[in-house]
């Protein structure tokens, strides 16, 4: 239950927004103030009908905890917006030119350091599409499951208090972003498979436990409640790395015009200037 003194204090949100790239894919991504809950999300482009669309996502996950977002702080890139956002409620904030939003400016370096890290852990040197959408994901999951010093609650982590979901060690900590496992598949009496290889990509989230895997036969994206993890054998890598064969190497990041801003890349890896990439989901 959401203490009322969070609910009536914080109910008017403070929200900051921007747009980032990782590898060439577009990102979406939201924090907001005080209470630090932030969302992501991969987008295809940057047309004002899908960022709307982005916004009343956000907006529907505040709202069904009572929470209403009143104001927007944006770069001056998003004033196009200004006459839908006031349609939904919210006062639009742009900045100057050359100015930035400095919560959201952090909250996304602080995204890409958790993305570096968890990259930092894993075998492959090229990460399929999915992959690495579930990566941004499980790092924001992560950012909002523990509660913040001198937060607005000394016990309740962003993620309860907007979505009144805590996470459970025992539920959603058993399986490592790029640990190779076999899924539990359901199956009858006859010879079909009864387990799926695959990679552990990020706990769902949700209050009865699972995980988001990619599948290592068809290469999309699985949800499932039971697995069986094992050691990885060196052909599951380079199956991964033929599902990425056109991702370049490493982590490059970009600006909301995908302008290079920090890279990492995996020493004497010819793929790093990899063009054919395609951000399509």
């Amino acid at each position: 239950i959401l203490p009322s003194a969070i609910a009536d204090k914080y109910r008017l949100v403070t929200l900051s927004g921007d747009i980032f790239y990782d590898n060439g894919v577009r990102f979406f991504t939201t924090i907001s103030r005080h209470i630090n809950f932030r969302t992501v999300e991969h987008i295809n482009d940057a047309k004002l009908d899908t960022l709307v669309a982005s916004l009343k996502s956000i907006q529907g996950v505040y709202m069904a905890r009572g929470f209403q977002i009143d104001v927007l702080h944006m770069d001056g890139q998003f004033e196009p917006l200004r006459l839908r956002t006031a349609a939904m409620g919210m006062h639009l904030n742009v900045t100057s030119n050359e100015e930035h939003v400095p919560e959201i400016e952090r909250s996304i370096q602080t995204t890409k350091e958790r993305v570096r890290s968890v990259y930092a852990t894993l075998p492959f040197k090229r990460l399929p599409l999915r992959f690495l959408i579930e990566l941004v994901a499980g790092c924001i999951l992560w950012l909002n499951a523990f509660a913040l010093r001198g937060g607005v609650s000394p016990t309740m982590s962003p993620q309860t208090i907007i979505t009144g979901i805590e996470l459970d060690f025992n539920q959603h900590c058993q399986l490592q972003c790029g640990k190779y496992a076999q899924t539990h598949e359901s199956h009858d009496n006859t010879m079909v498979h009864r387990t799926v290889g695959a990679i552990g990509l990020r706990p769902t989230g949700k209050a009865q436990g699972g995980y988001y895997y990619l599948s290592l036969k068809t290469g999309r994206h699985l949800n499932q409640a039971h697995c069986t993890p094992l050691p990885m054998p060196n052909e599951v890598i380079e199956c991964i790395h033929q599902q990425a064969q056109q991702a370049p190497g490493g982590l490059t990041f970009g600006d909301r015009d995908n302008n290079k801003v920090a890279s990492y890349h995996i020493e004497n890896n010819t793929d790093d200037n990899n063009s054919n990439y395609a951000p399509n989901d």
